[in-house]
């Protein structure tokens, strides 16, 4: 009976080692499970470009004077933004400054036209001769200052009241002329726009924004804006420094004020196109 008893406990004992389910709660532990793969956040792919410059305004304080520069850049799509300023370069009697913009690069992203600016102020320190002239070149844009103490300036003749001129009304570009007879001791390219009323008339006193676009194909392309009154011949001279021999285009882009309307459908010339060669 004893023998019975031994056997039959063995019997029970064996037969659970065989019917032992396996715990789902320990499958589940030993399942690894997956992560999502993480996410990196890319910067989209930019370039760096010279900024369009609307406006350069020099200022001094003290004595011996020190000189400011004031500038005000453009960026003209939602794809740009303001990226800085580079180095100040002395040349003689002129001044460099390079102002740049960025723009997104990414393939067939769509770009909308905006008009923002961004003043920048630029230290040009004190050590200028006093009665010489000097240039300030920002983005091929130039700004003339002269020193104070060289050799006395003649007083301008008052100038004699006029009267207010009525509303110019429609205006056309008739022609433009380009003088380039400075290119080759100064570098200064004159581009003449001749801007009349419907009436034939010489359009004076309208503001006249014109671009300079060049060199055509070159890695240094530049587009630079220029504002102009018209003098009493109805002419708007505008004069762009030129840093590189190539193709350009200049073109009229608006005129404004004095009641002036822009016809730019019905000018006769309202841009030219030119190749400019530097000694």
């Amino acid at each position: 009976m004893f023998a019975a008893v031994v056997l039959v406990a063995a019997a029970a004992c064996g037969g659970g080692d065989d019917d032992v389910e396996s715990d789902p709660t320990q499958q589940a532990q030993d399942t690894p499970v997956a992560t999502p793969a993480q996410t990196l956040d890319v910067e989209p792919d930019t370039e760096s470009f010279p900024a369009p410059i609307r406006d350069i305004t020099i200022e001094f304080e003290g004595d011996p004077p020190t000189y400011s520069v004031f500038v005000l850049s453009a960026q003209t799509t939602d794809c740009e933004e303001f990226e800085g300023l580079g180095e100040m370069v002395r040349d003689g009697l002129f001044v460099r400054i390079e102002v740049t913009n960025t723009r997104l690069t990414e393939p067939g992203r769509q770009c909308f036209e905006v008009l923002e600016t961004r003043q920048s102020r630029i230290d040009m320190g004190s050590a200028y001769t006093p009665g010489e002239t000097y240039t300030v070149v920002v983005n091929g844009f130039p700004e003339s200052f002269t020193v104070p103490g060289g050799p006395p300036t003649p007083v301008p003749a008052t100038p004699v009241p006029t009267p207010t001129p009525t509303p110019l009304g429609p205006v056309t570009v008739e022609r433009v002329t380009v003088l380039l007879q400075e290119v080759a001791t100064t570098g200064m390219a004159s581009f003449q726009a001749l801007v009349l009323t419907k009436d034939r008339e010489f359009a004076e006193g309208a503001t006249a924004s014109a671009s300079l676009s060049g060199p055509v194909g070159s890695e240094n392309l530049q587009s630079l804006l220029l504002d102009v009154v018209t003098d009493a011949n109805g002419i708007a001279d505008f004069r762009f420094l030129i840093e590189e021999s190539g193709i350009y285009v200049f073109t009229v882009e608006f005129i404004v004020g004095s009641g002036a309307v822009f016809d730019s459908g019905a000018s006769n010339q309202p841009f030219a196109i030119t190749e400019i060669e530097l000694p």
